[in-house]
């Protein structure tokens, strides 16, 4: 009841993402995702919710130890024994090449500088026609993040990053707008001054509810891109 009543009430940046951003990765990744790689997992939010339902086994990366150790402490049995926990870097993935059907990359190329590399490693690792679903955000930021080493990508911007890196991109949607945006600024003040998430998640719950209605939809904070490993030639 805790951990419900802080995922749906206080604004934090992965409560926003499960709110709103990942109805849309859900609906791109395949219904079957097979092995599959959560590439900078962070604590594995959408390991949990969204990769381990529909794959027969998970990969869950990152770059921090602590937020696997996080992810590793919500595990329950059943879940635990169908997800490996890695510590890896995007630009130098331990995996051996073709190792996985499906791949997921949320909010984790905008912070690395070499960013073809990160994708080139992530078609390494796909198997040919295998899923990559990966979220950046998209200029002008919500808000600042100085961990990030560009402000995001264009829609037009990541086609070419993808393509020109081994993928066919077949799809992308734009989404968390202006209440979502709204909810991020909230947040960022809150934290700089009160030190505390604001209670305030149903402006994305009504952003959400509202979906193709919601306000904002020209200003999107971030944007999905599916897209497919190149057979080879």
């Amino acid at each position: 009841m805790v951990r419900w009543l802080f995922q749906n009430v206080l604004i934090t940046g992965d409560n926003v993402r499960l709110c709103v951003q990942a109805p849309v990765i859900g609906a791109m990744l395949p219904v079957h995702a097979g092995v599959a790689l959560d590439a900078g997992c962070g604590s594995g939010e959408y390991t949990r919710a969204l990769l381990l339902p529909r794959a027969d086994y998970v990969a869950a990366m990152d770059f921090n130890p602590e937020s696997l150790g996080r992810l590793q402490s919500r595990l329950g049995p059943k879940e635990g024994g169908k997800c490996a926990l890695v510590n890896g870097s995007l630009t130098r993935l331990p995996f051996a090449d073709g190792s996985f059907d499906t791949a997921l990359c949320t909010e984790v190329i905008e912070h690395i500088e070499d960013d073809a590399s990160a994708v080139r490693e992530l078609c390494r690792v796909l198997c040919p026609g295998g899923t990559l679903i990966v979220s950046v955000p998209v200029p002008p930021p919500a808000i600042e993040d100085p961990a990030h080493v560009r402000e995001g990508y264009t829609p037009e911007q990541m086609r070419l990053l993808l393509e020109h890196n081994g993928f066919t991109v077949t799809t992308h949607r734009t989404c968390m707008f202006a209440l979502s945006r709204r909810a991020l600024r909230l947040m960022s003040w809150s934290s700089q001054r009160l030190h505390v998430p604001p209670p305030l998640m149903v402006l994305c719950w009504i952003e959400r509810l509202l979906g193709a209605g919601a306000p904002g939809r020209d200003l999107p904070f971030d944007v999905v891109v599916a897209a497919i490993k190149k057979p080879r030639a």
